[in-house]
């Protein structure tokens, strides 16, 4: 039971990368063996490694299976909260609340989703996240969709992140995999964040003829 000192302690704004990796693992407890379902967005990069914490965890599913999921959520004891009228999710755990984003497609996940879309499970865990390669794919789109620079900043972050897992992991994507990754995205990438160059040279990208794909 909590103490009234705990009850009155603000939760923390800002989940850290821990408290993230905590609440994707009581996710994987909930809908592992039930539903089709992959961590994306910055979570994924975090619990692969990644040292930015977003402020939520995304979590994409079939279309037309959100209200299923959320269901199995709500069912682990103790860990997810739902609001009754705006279905908000959260989950809790000590002083964290970590917002639960639940997306399908097409409206809420713009890249398609199905049980056939190639996920990984993180290591020594339970934690099924988008296949990294393809997770680089919906990247180079979201960093083009952001308002602010800050949400670009973030959006790169995780790019370069992702480039240096695949490089690191032996996965190196295939022009297939990323098809956004475009002569004039790369260029453009590049020439906003020069320090990136390397990391797309080292995942594979042709720099030399600058071509729109990954090297096979």
């Amino acid at each position: 039971m909590s103490t009234t000192s705990e009850q009155n302690e603000p939760l923390r704004p800002t989940p850290s990368t821990q408290d993230i990796s905590t609440a994707a693992a009581a996710v994987a407890a909930a809908l592992d063996g039930k539903i089709q379902y992959a961590l994306v967005g910055g979570a994924a990069c975090a619990v692969l490694g990644s040292p930015r914490a977003p402020e939520a965890l995304e979590i994409v599913v079939p279309k037309g299976r959100t209200a299923e999921a959320r269901a199995l959520l709500k069912q682990l004891p103790g860990s997810f909260d739902v609001e009754p009228r705006t279905l908000h999710t959260y989950f809790k755990s000590g002083q964290v609340r970590v917002r639960v984003e639940l997306l399908a497609p097409p409206g809420m996940f713009r890249d398609g989703y199905d049980e056939t879309t190639p996920t990984v499970l993180v290591q020594d865990s339970k934690i099924r996240v988008l296949k990294p390669t393809v997770l680089l794919n919906v990247k180079c789109r979201t960093v083009q969709e952001q308002r602010t620079e800050e949400g670009r900043r973030a959006e790169a972050m995780d790019i370069v992140f992702l480039l240096g897992w695949c490089q690191r992991n032996g996965a190196r994507p295939t022009g297939d995999e990323v098809p956004r990754a475009t002569i004039a995205f790369v260029h453009t990438f590049i020439s906003l964040l020069p320090s990136s160059k390397e990391h797309w040279v080292n995942a594979g990208y042709d720099l030399v003829r600058f071509c729109c794909s990954f090297r096979a």
